[in-house]
């Protein structure tokens, strides 16, 4: 493992001792960190993906927000919760998917948040056929 995600792994744990009981439901391995698109609801999600028709490429224009306001794009470390729509892009099948986010990324690394749910656009695992 590189140092950086050493480090990384290293908040992740950290935000669970920052998080006391709220924690102890979830394992270090739930605990994800990515750069994501947040969004406020699922519906929202929705439109980010069909305004959106490459989602990669939006997520990296950092103003890639268009008409769907209540959804950015940031570091954060979340654990994964029900996925809600399947979403089908130029780049790929997306799952609407709530989550909830402990944790966001700084320039001096992840900062623990009280815990919060939103819905993101997760990349969907291809069945092989």
């Amino acid at each position: 493992m590189n140092l950086v995600a050493k480090v990384i792994m290293w908040i992740v744990l950290s935000l669970f001792a920052a998080l006391g009981a709220k924690a102890e439901n979830a394992s270090s391995q739930d605990v994800q960190a990515a750069r994501l698109v947040i969004c406020g609801s699922a519906e929202k999600a929705q439109l980010f993906a069909a305004e959106n028709q490459d989602i990669q490429a939006a997520m990296a224009d950092e103003k890639a927000t268009g008409a769907s306001a209540s959804c950015l794009v940031a570091g954060i470390a979340y654990i994964s919760g029900r996925q809600m729509e399947r979403v089908t892009n130029k780049d790929g099948s997306y799952n609407v998917t709530e989550i909830m986010i402990v944790g966001v990324a700084t320039p001096y690394g992840m900062l623990a948040i009280e815990p919060s749910v939103v819905y993101t656009l997760l990349k969907a695992q291809e069945e092989a056929a």
